[in-house]
């Protein structure tokens, strides 16, 4: 059985490149507002659907009722970090970019409103989620999950960890649900 998945902020598809590299995983739609990173996907990943602002995705655009109902199994996200990271403004996670997190949980209500199933998730921001204003970017992003029922792992990797040459901590975070 193939696994569903769907790409927000997907960039020039990194998550959908892990996918197909893992296999028993289809990506059925991407969603990306920045239009370089669009005819990047468009060239490597063709016919795959990309939806261009996130505020306006919905899950019938995604499913079929009566064909694909079975849902979306996954989404991934590296939601804006420009208000959050130490190199940007730090106007926090409910600012204007960073902000953008809450429409993934959006979604996540709305898949399961459709479908009875919510998705598994996962999300990669900056490191600083975690200290900036004093751990509450941090506990505001652990409670929307929570108050969704989704168990929560994460852990901060550095790009050295993975042999770059430079440290880029990232904070990456699989939600799941359990029973």
């Amino acid at each position: 059985m193939m696994l569903t998945h769907l790409d927000l902020f997907s960039g020039i598809g990194g998550f959908a490149l892990a996918a197909r590299w893992v296999g028993g995983i289809e990506t059925i739609g991407f969603c990306e507002i920045e239009e370089y990173a669009c005819l990047t996907l468009e060239k490597n990943f063709p016919g795959i659907p990309i939806y261009r602002d996130v505020r306006e995705l919905h899950p019938t655009e995604l499913l079929e009722p009566g064909g694909r109902g079975r849902g979306i199994d996954l989404i991934t996200a590296g939601f804006p970090c420009q208000d959050l990271s130490v190199a940007g403004n730090q106007r926090g996670i409910e600012a204007e970019r960073s902000g953008l997190f809450f429409q993934i949980t959006r979604l996540s209500d709305e898949i399961y409103a459709y479908c009875g199933v919510r998705p598994s998730l996962v999300l990669e921001n900056v490191a600083n989620l975690l200290a900036g204003d004093g751990g509450n970017w941090a506990r505001t992003v652990y409670g929307e999950l929570a108050c969704r029922g989704y168990c929560v792992e994460w852990k901060i990797v550095s790009a050295s960890d993975v042999g770059a040459p430079h440290r880029r901590k990232r904070w990456w975070a699989i939600a799941y649900m359990v029973g």
